[in-house]
């Protein structure tokens, strides 16, 4: 009988189409560690509400209180939880930083966060046997080149990278949970990826469906009680030490505009530039699902999936929120390519999905590299230069500062940055205060009439900006009307549209000439 085991020929084009794939992966991170590096030290946002976040790490800083009254001017909620503040507070305050400084910790935080999860993906796909180390290098690569929620290996003053490091972690940990400290070591990791966001419960929950299923009755229970004791037990007392300022801004603030188109939408930006990972993953899926024999990564899969595209039903939801069943899919593609690897002498219907697979991602990747090889030299360029843009846009923030604060009077601005340096602002990032105001949940009759009698000393949009996102309005429909008759445009300054009041007893600084762009 002939051997059914394929031939050299067919194992050398897997392995050729993988280093392919490697290679077309690389180049896209190439492109990111350059736009990384342009924009780390930016002191400009990098994403809603990023400068709110400074706001609050500046004010505990200096002895201020992590939950304040939003309500109350200027109006900043504590939208996320104390892990994602307190670190850069108490870190900013050992070295007395700034706002830029307090940026850029909270950077290095997230990107330190965004490595380690790579590394951890790698970890789980090399920690169970002889594995190939290029299915390793490819799991870890597809994580950190991919489109998905990395603009720039996820350098976002967000809880999103290190809540998805500490869950993936706490995943980690729960799959090797034969050894003593396990089970409880993932739970502390779920515990402080709850701290940084309130909504990194998904995978708690699959840990405790997977035991159930493992026939670990009184484990699952005890898993359940432990999580669910601690949480309640936390939020009850930060609402006690609060004085209640907690569900203020950990619920009350979170109200928002919700439009169910946000689903399908984010959806499909998220999988687009992930198919391939999903796809493989998807296969495990359907495998657990015949043999009836689930493991922890692929209801982890189903959960975090399920739970992240109910979360973008809220206005201000982007592909970001996908990080943890983007992380497991690695995972489950890294672990199962290895595994057709290791079968391909003896299961000929292995070698051929093997090559399938891989003749797939070369296809699908290898154009994508071709277009990001076309963008290398643009943003090496930007790289290059990125110290003389970040004086720009210092010296654009500092003068239209400079040119606010010298106003009698409250100040609203759609930049969000600038908010940081004018005392005076009514609010920092006019996008989440319309969606709540929306909705009733800010109410802003005590801003609208003072925008109609001119009592707004200035009121700075951004001429460049988009109007709306997704289902809200950057700047409110309600503040532009009010303005009708009671303001007039003075002055265009670096893509900032001043607008002051028609009638006025302050005496107005003229505005700086010939800006430099934002």
């Amino acid at each position: 009988m002939p051997d059914p085991s394929p031939g050299p020929p067919v194992r050398n084009v897997s392995m050729a189409l993988c280093a392919c794939t490697l290679a077309a992966l690389s180049i896209p991170l190439i492109n990111k560690v350059f736009r990384t590096g342009q924009a780390f030290g930016r002191p400009a946002e990098l994403t809603w509400p990023a400068a709110a976040n400074t706001y609050i790490a500046r004010r505990v800083q200096h002895g201020g209180v992590l939950y304040g009254d939003w309500r109350e001017r200027p109006h900043v909620p504590t939208w996320y939880g104390p892990a994602l503040y307190l670190p850069v507070a108490y870190i900013g305050r050992w070295i007395n930083a700034d706002e830029l400084a307090l940026n850029t910790i909270a950077r290095s935080i997230s990107l330190i966060a965004t490595l380690g999860t790579a590394g951890l993906i790698v970890w789980l796909v090399t920690r169970d046997g002889q594995i190939h180390p290029a299915f390793a290098a490819m799991a870890g690569l597809l994580f950190l080149a991919s489109d998905c929620h990395q603009t720039s290996l996820d350098v976002f003053f967000r809880s999103d990278s290190p809540g998805t490091f500490f869950t993936v972690l706490g995943l980690c940990l729960a799959e090797r949970s034969e050894r003593r400290w396990s089970i409880p070591g993932s739970l502390l990791c779920f515990a402080i990826a709850f701290l940084y966001k309130q909504s990194f419960v998904a995978c708690p929950v699959a840990v405790v469906i997977w035991l159930w299923h493992r026939g670990r009755t009184r484990q699952a229970v005890a898993y359940a009680i432990v999580g669910l004791v601690g949480v309640a037990g936390y939020v009850a007392l930060s609402e006690v030490f609060t004085h209640g300022r907690y569900s203020l801004n950990a619920v009350q603030a979170l109200k928002g505009n919700t439009t169910l188109s946000n689903i399908p939408d984010m959806l499909s930006r998220f999988i687009v530039p992930t198919v391939f990972s999903f796809a493989v993953a998807f296969y495990v899926l359907l495998s657990d699902w015949a043999r009836s024999k689930w493991h922890l990564m692929t209801i982890a899969l189903v959960i975090s999936l399920a739970a992240a595209a109910a979360l973008t039903v809220r206005d201000g939801s982007y592909k970001y929120y996908y990080g943890v069943p983007f992380a497991v899919s690695c995972v489950l593609c890294g672990r199962q390519l290895a595994q057709w690897w290791l079968h391909r002498q003896t299961d000929p219907t292995a070698a051929g999905i093997l090559t399938m697979a891989m003749a797939f991602s070369t296809v699908y990747y290898v154009p994508q590299a071709a277009a990001h090889l076309s963008l290398l030299p643009e943003n090496y360029r930007l790289y290059s230069n990125r110290y003389a843009e970040h004086q720009k846009e210092r010296q654009f923030l500092r003068q239209l500062a400079d040119y606010l604060n010298a106003l009698d009077g409250p100040v609203l601005c759609q930049y969000n940055d600038l908010c940081l340096y004018c005392p005076r602002s009514v609010l920092i990032d006019t996008l989440t205060f319309t969606s709540m105001a929306d909705v009733g949940a800010f109410d802003d009759r005590r801003l609208v009439k003072e925008i109609r009698q001119g009592r707004i000393a200035a009121i700075v949009l951004n001429a460049g900006g988009a109007r709306t996102y997704q289902s809200t309005d950057t700047f409110s429909r309600r503040w532009r009307q009010a303005m009708a008759g009671a303001y007039y445009p003075a002055k265009d300054f670096g893509g900032a549209r001043i607008y002051l009041p028609v009638r006025s007893t302050t005496t107005k600084p003229a505005p700086p000439n010939k800006p430099p762009p934002p």
